[in-house]
């Protein structure tokens, strides 16, 4: 089932009041917002995992490149 998208000029600002949103339309904002929360900690944790094993490798390849010199020596 297709959605058709309305442009972003349709809805000004400050004309939906409470009232006229429906509580399974509440619910799907709130659902909504709950899955993009839930991306956005993955695409941290995600983030904060590549630091880490970018941090890790820069102190690993100093250290091989120094046992390499070493070896050769």
């Amino acid at each position: 089932m297709p959605i058709d998208l309305l442009p972003g000029t349709s809805v000004q600002a400050n004309t939906i009041t409470e009232t006229q949103m429906s509580p399974n339309t509440w619910a799907q904002v709130y659902a909504a917002l709950s899955s993009a929360n839930a991306a956005y900690a993955q695409a941290n944790a995600a983030y904060n995992r590549a630091n880490t094993a970018n941090a890790t490798a820069s102190s690993v390849s100093g250290g091989v490149s120094l046992g390499l010199v070493i070896a050769l020596s």
